[in-house]
């Protein structure tokens, strides 16, 4: 089951911050350099100043814990007086459609990914981990919201929680992609318990944090030994998420595309005559073949651009219920990455794909169909984790909503 809370979040002072949109963000790890020196022009405030402090060494997680406090203490956040969970829509344009996505914040106990009860889906690494882990070990904070998924066939969840939003949003902020984000504030006792309680009979999927949910996990298991008093419910033993439902409309999985260079001619012959005589595929006009590209398959491009093979599986183990991302990996895309003068990229732009190859940055360029949430949390449910960005939950998740003090 998936325990999850109410919590006494901190906000952004309305009296003192006029524009959100001077002091939201991104997550941290998608700010390139040259977006984190706009968002810290923008305003003295922006939370990149505490997400992805500017510095050296460990000095810059002192900096962002000096910072943050100096914040609570000059009431540019304001702390919530009542356990709150924080409905949370952002409205987007996909496709020549309007599209909601839905869901709230609240603490979500940490469990360990033995338990069974929240999920993971991508590998992590150990550089970033140790990155968040000096962040929150100097802030004693959630500073942003980790996004899981769950499942809700018939959105009970969804439609309980429209029913309180009768007030306007706290308010209302558009990000550099035209993505509308609205937050309300959600006190109600009886409400809190009755989500609760639906969620006892969850599992949860990480869609986008896995590197600071472990962190997390570190955090608490840091914490526990270095305290002889504790009752289970200490504020570090629960993280701030952003909980989705996987069936609604809003929730859009993007593919990330691969693009491979620095093969030698030699080996891309070879590889081609290794699809042709190991795999079922076939070739076809490139537009119409990637809007054909089922969620088993994976296609694949070259820089002649003169068609695109659809590969489905290996001849003789045809499977249709296998993702073709691991298809992808499992079956090519690792053994071509053993070589250290491959060059890989990744993108979630078709267009790069195509210009990329076009003017020979690039030799192959790997197609990936759109991914199904629920499909990605019954992978996990397995035990198993997919290849390195393989998601892209669009839109982003913002941070600067709201921060969770962890002492």
């Amino acid at each position: 089951m998936a325990s999850i809370s109410g919590f006494c979040g901190y906000r952004y002072n309305p009296e003192v911050i006029d524009n959100f949109d001077d002091v939201l963000a991104p997550p941290y790890d998608v700010i390139s350099p040259e977006q984190r020196d706009e968002l810290y022009e923008k305003s003295i405030n922006n939370v990149v100043r505490v997400i992805l402090t500017k510095g050296q060494g460990d000095e810059k997680y002192k900096n962002a814990s000096q910072t943050f406090n100096n914040w609570i203490k000059d009431k540019v956040l304001l702390r919530d007086q009542e356990p709150s969970i924080y409905v949370y829509h952002q409205v987007f344009k996909e496709a020549g459609k309007t599209l909601t996505r839905k869901g709230f914040i609240a603490a979500v106990k940490l469990e360990d990914f033995s338990n069974e009860q929240i999920y993971a889906h991508e590998k992590t690494f150990s550089e970033p981990k140790a990155d968040r882990l000096k962040l929150i070990t100097a802030s004693k904070a959630n500073l942003s919201p980790i996004f899981s998924v769950y499942s809700d066939p018939n959105l009970e969840i969804e439609t309980e929680l429209e029913k309180a939003l009768s007030e306007a949003p706290l308010f209302k902020s558009i990000d550099k992609d035209g993505v509308e984000n609205y937050l309300w504030k959600v006190s109600e006792g009886k409400l809190l318990s009755s989500i609760a309680d639906k969620f006892k009979q969850k599992k949860l999927l990480i869609a986008d944090g896995h590197h600071r949910y472990e962190t997390a996990l570190n955090y608490r298991n840091i914490r526990r030994n270095g305290s002889a008093d504790k009752s289970g419910n200490e504020p570090y033993e629960s993280v701030m998420m952003f909980l989705s439902s996987a069936e609604q409309q809003g929730l859009i999985v993007k593919p990330t595309y691969r693009l491979v260079g620095g093969l030698k001619e030699g080996h891309i012959k070879d590889l081609l005559n290794k699809i042709e005589n190991e795999f079922v595929s076939e070739k076809l006009e490139i537009s119409s073949g990637i809007n054909s590209i089922e969620n088993s398959e994976f296609g694949l491009i070259t820089s002649e651009l003169s068609s695109l093979i659809k590969i489905k599986d290996l001849v003789g183990k045809e499977s249709n219920n296998e993702l073709g991302v691991v298809k992808l990996h499992d079956f090519l895309l690792d053994s071509i990455l053993e070589d250290e003068a491959v060059r890989v990229k990744y993108t979630k732009s078709l267009d790069e794909v195509m210009e990329l190859l076009k003017d020979k940055s690039y030799q192959l360029g790997f197609i990936l169909p759109p991914i199904d949430a629920v499909d990605i949390l019954r992978f996990a449910e397995s035990n198993r984790r997919l290849p390195q960005k393989t998601t892209y939950f669009y839109p982003k998740v913002l941070s600067g909503l709201v921060f969770n003090l962890l002492d």
